[in-house]
């Protein structure tokens, strides 16, 4: 079987996966762009809506130091992939698990009802529709590095490895994002702005 794959190329950077590298290069490079806009916006935004500027000066730290770590976790995925490292396919399911986790936390933080105990409907199909579409690449992605003949091949199961790197980007994300989260929504219930 292993013959056959590699005397039809199923290894190495090539086909979907090349795409999928693809897809991780563009969304981390519009991520950037729209990052630094949403910084921006929200900074104007807030400083015109009487929001203190220390809260409005923490919440733009915070947004850079997530959109660095965003797009730095963004290039060594895709560094990871062209070098063949061990931690690439790892490291892919967690970037599409990212994406998944992030649109939920920033939609609870700036969308969900007020006070909380009150059942909105729209929020509620929003919030299903946007974890629907969220989930969407991370099952595509997950079904593809199943039954990938090409990831078997270059990137073997047995040695797929978990760096400590990957595990403290990912979860450094997951909690600034959180902690910005907690800040919008703080400041949508004291100064009842509506994002």
């Amino acid at each position: 079987m292993f013959l056959i794959a590699k005397k039809k190329g199923l290894k190495g950077i090539g086909g979907w996966l090349s795409f999928f590298i693809f897809l991780f290069a563009f969304l981390g490079l519009i991520n950037l762009i729209l990052g630094i806009l949403d910084i921006i916006g929200t900074y104007i935004f807030l400083k015109d809506s009487g929001v203190s500027l220390s809260l409005i000066h923490t919440l733009s730290f915070l947004g850079i130091i997530f959109y660095l770590l965003v797009t730095s976790f963004i290039i060594y995925v895709i560094f990871s992939f062209n070098l063949l490292k061990q931690n690439a396919v790892q490291l892919g399911t967690k970037y599409f698990s990212l994406i998944f986790y992030l649109n939920i936390i920033y939609h609870i933080g700036t969308k969900s009802p007020l006070p909380l105990h009150q059942t909105n409907i729209e929020y509620d199909v929003s919030l299903l529709l946007l974890i629907l579409f969220a989930y969407i690449p991370l099952l595509i992605w997950s079904i593809y590095i199943y039954y990938s003949k090409r990831i078997e091949h270059t990137f073997p199961k047995k040695y797929r490895t978990t760096e400590l790197i990957d595990t403290m980007l990912y979860w450094g994300i997951i909690i600034i994002s959180i902690l910005i989260s907690f800040l919008l929504f703080h400041i949508r219930n004291t100064y009842s702005i509506t994002f």
